[in-house]
């Protein structure tokens, strides 16, 4: 088994001078899990696919 896994939330701002952009904290993982997902689906083999996708990485 090989599990893909990824969060689609983000930090957003930490104070005044730090900033978290949602694309670079994570949205780029989120965007692998979902490709790999199609991926996988078009191989038309007759297997599970589980995706998972989080948020609230605390």
């Amino acid at each position: 088994m090989v599990v893909f896994t990824a969060h689609y939330d983000h930090l957003g701002a930490m104070g005044k001078n730090c900033y978290f952009p949602g694309a670079n904290d994570n949205a780029s993982g989120t965007s692998m899990v979902l490709n790999f997902a199609k991926h996988y689906a078009a191989l038309n083999q007759n297997i599970k696919q589980y995706l998972f996708s989080f948020q609230a990485k605390r």
